[in-house]
């Protein structure tokens, strides 16, 4: 999956952190998608990347991948304020 990510800020982004939110036919253990971008990222600017699931389709046996999404989990300005979105409840 391809994403674009701007800032709409008046602040430069030094990091920012998306991470992917997997759902299966079944409960598999151990998959996350994740990726840090490092790089700056100016005011009304993008930045492009790729990010895609570990599952293989069509493998027999496999878990069958019933949606992606893709969320930001954190972004840090550099002036040092750090934003982060908090953790979903759990019920």
């Amino acid at each position: 999956m391809q994403w674009v990510a701007e800032n709409i800020g008046t602040v430069t982004i030094s990091r920012f952190e998306i991470r992917s939110i997997e759902t299966y036919d079944r409960p598999v253990g151990g998959r996350k998608g994740v990726i840090t971008i490092g790089s700056s990222l100016n005011p009304h600017r993008t930045t492009t990347g790729l990010v895609g699931s570990s599952a293989i389709n069509g493998v027999a046996g496999a878990s069958v991948l019933m949606s992606y999404k893709l969320t930001v989990w954190s972004v840090t300005y550099a002036d040092g304020k750090t934003w982060t979105r908090a953790p979903a409840e759990r019920s």
